[in-house]
């Protein structure tokens, strides 16, 4: 149990952005069939690029990026409290003669991305980043593809570099399960596969796709979240999906094919935005939606907005008192696990 925690209900936190008046709309909403609007949060920040990306979601705490400012934020909307995270430049101090100074390398940053999830272990909450770049080769013009990995724990309020070289393919949004971080990526023959982060180890490792997944790039494949547990919705011609879902204990990496969706060929812009965490499918648009076999799992919740809306974004949501005192509130609990201290200390010496 999380002590910070002050209600256990979720609800489905709804963000989209109103194209004619170039505004966020975060809204908090029931998680059943109606749909019903709790909240309507006030949205305190701008976006150079006219809307922020949402990293994740996590015991009320929500992790915001701004592309253009390379602007990270922990904000919990409950409460109305933020942090800014600091930045974390590709620069690093090394030791000369005696002296400390910094070189930058010669390089050029392609793309970078980020997984934001909860330590239980620690009590706390981490983001890792992955940057992907070009660093050229000594005084030549040729280069090389690195990625850069960094971890910020929100305890610590400090950014720890990760010894990992990344997949230079990454596609999806990142998923937060369990303590893992998860992200899809493309690998050397041309296949998928997944590779997950331990916030408490922050330890990478690799996951296979379901057999009729991971050698299908012309599909559109992306990874969620239902009823808690890590899902792929895998797109077939442009308005089928088949949704799979990762089994528990001892079925752990493996997949079942929960369903498939069929989304009306005829309606423009009818697409799934995720799951609620009762396993209602939320869709946003007109049109019909056939899901195979009828499950109660596979229950419907479709959204026609009034109004011309963009950058639609679904999380299970429940409040906490996260950031109450800045952050401050989140010492390390009494630890379960007989490795707990030591794991600790390695962090602390890299």
């Amino acid at each position: 149990m999380l002590s910070n925690l002050q209600h256990k209900q979720y609800n489905v936190l709804f963000r989209q952005y109103l194209l004619d008046f170039k505004e966020e709309i975060y809204s908090l909403h029931a998680d059943d069939e109606r749909r019903q609007e709790i909240e309507t949060f006030n949205f305190p920040f701008k976006s150079i690029s006219e809307y922020f990306s949402i990293v994740g979601c996590v015991n009320g705490l929500v992790c915001l990026w701004d592309k253009d400012s390379n602007t990270l934020i922990y904000w919990n909307p409950a409460i109305r409290k933020c942090y800014m995270i600091p930045k974390f430049e590709l620069e690093q101090p090394i030791r000369k003669k005696k002296r400390l100074r910094f070189i930058r390398p010669a390089s050029i940053v392609r793309d970078m991305c980020f997984g934001f999830g909860y330590d239980a272990l620690f009590n706390d909450y981490k983001v890792v980043r992955i940057i992907f770049y070009n660093k050229v080769i000594d005084e030549s013009n040729d280069f090389v593809f690195k990625s850069s990995v960094a971890v910020f724990s929100l305890r610590r309020k400090s950014w720890r570099r990760i010894d990992y070289s990344a997949p230079l393919a990454l596609y999806s949004r990142s998923c937060n399960v369990g303590g893992f971080v998860y992200r899809l990526t493309q690998i050397e023959n041309h296949g998928f596969e997944i590779v997950s982060f331990n916030l408490s180890s922050e330890v990478f490792s690799k996951i296979g796709c379901p057999d009729d997944v991971k050698s299908v790039l012309r599909c559109k494949t992306e990874l969620t979240i239902f009823r808690d547990s890590l899902a792929l919705m895998h797109e077939w011609d442009c308005k089928r999906y088949h949704i799979w879902v990762m089994g528990e204990g001892v079925e752990a990496k493996s997949w079942m094919k929960l369903f498939s969706v069929d989304l009306d060929g005829r309606a423009m812009g009818l697409r799934i935005v995720g799951f609620s965490m009762k396993g209602l499918m939320l869709v946003v648009g007109e049109g019909d939606v056939l899901v195979t076999p009828v499950v109660e799992d596979a229950q419907v919740v479709k959204y026609v907005p009034p109004v011309p809306q963009t950058a639609w974004h679904v999380e299970s949501y429940k409040e906490s008192l996260v950031l109450l005192k800045g952050g401050d509130n989140l010492p390390l609990p009494p630890a379960n696990f007989d490795n707990a201290e030591q794991l600790e200390n390695e962090l602390a010496e890299h």
